[in-house]
């Protein structure tokens, strides 16, 4: 404890001389806005000693962030993590998961972090025996605040170098694990709405597409019906009933070839058709003709009204 009262007042001693530079630097100017930054860094540079103005810059360079969002950043994207949190100040807050000791003997304290089972491990350096006191006051499940330099991920911890305790939340080991256990059942219960919200919207977003799919599909074949689409063969675009009804009425039927049928959208529930077609004539040679006339929109039964030749 005596090693984070020393950190403690060592900040406020710096903080009260820099409360009283800036007294005396408007003490003696009659406006704020007289001092430029740069005047400032050099007031600071020379009053302070060159530990102070590391710890200067420590302390308003520090990133607070909490164990789980620390690990959860490191988790979504390692290099984007390193570039915000690698070599600088960081004061992580979390609960107790481990105290121990690395393989060189530099005693550490892990955070724990929800929903992951990765860590946030924090050494201190140096070893004595007041230290090693310190340390062993803690137990499993309090809630602190650690700062120290981030090192990045290595292996399933995130860590940080030169740490020292800068605050306990008071309460019991067991209370503060209670708070724990309801926050992790809190995030579980919200990611369980989160995700039924999400699976809700997925289903709607299907059940529409598929409605827009049906109504297209529908609009499709009522304006093919309405064209008299549904009446032609797949194969050759004609109308069977009205190639047949053709065919009657040839010289030679089995001289017949198809060439090409128009049809008409549907009118008093007929529509008209306009077929082009080879044949042999009376003299046996191969002429083109159209053949006009008239299907039923409902049955295709057609009508023929005239054939004439092609020119």
């Amino acid at each position: 404890m005596r090693s984070n009262l020393r950190t403690v007042t060592a900040q406020l001693n710096l903080g009260i001389r820099i409360a009283l530079l800036i007294v005396g630097v408007l003490t003696v100017s009659t406006s704020v806005a007289q001092t430029s930054l740069e005047e400032w860094l050099q007031i600071l540079e020379e009053a302070l000693d060159e530990s102070e103005q590391r710890a200067l810059a420590e302390m308003l360079l520090v990133v607070r962030i909490s164990a789980t969002d620390l690990v959860a950043a490191y988790a979504a994207d390692r290099r984007t993590a390193d570039q915000s949190y690698k070599d600088i100040p960081l004061e992580v807050t979390g609960w107790i998961s481990q105290i121990g000791k690395g393989i060189f003997g530099a005693r550490f304290i892990e955070l724990g972090a929800l929903r992951s089972s990765d860590t946030v491990r924090c050494y201190f350096e140096g070893r004595n025996d007041e230290k090693d006191e310190y340390l062993a006051s803690f137990e499993p499940d309090q809630i602190v605040t650690l700062r120290g330099i981030g090192q990045g991920k290595i292996g399933s911890e995130v860590e940080l170098h030169d740490c020292a305790v800068v605050e306990v939340t008071p309460g019991s080991a067991a209370e503060s694990a209670a708070e724990r256990a309801a926050a992790e059942r809190r995030a579980e219960e919200e990611r369980r709405v989160e995700e039924e919200r999400r699976a809700a919207e997925r289903r709607a977003e299907e059940e529409r597409r598929a409605e827009e799919e049906r109504r297209v599909e529908e609009e499709r074949r009522a304006e093919e019906r309405r064209k008299g689409f549904h009446c032609l063969s797949a194969w050759d675009g004609s109308n069977p009933s009205f190639k047949q009804e053709v065919r009657k009425l040839l010289n030679d039927p089995g001289s017949f070839r198809h060439d090409a049928t128009f049809v008409s959208p549907v009118v008093n529930g007929r529509h008209t058709i306009v077929m082009q077609f080879r044949a042999k004539n009376a003299f046996g040679g191969v002429v083109r003709n159209k053949a006009v006339g008239s299907f039923e929109h409902e049955t295709c039964q057609a009508i023929v009204e005239g054939i004439e030749p092609l020119f």
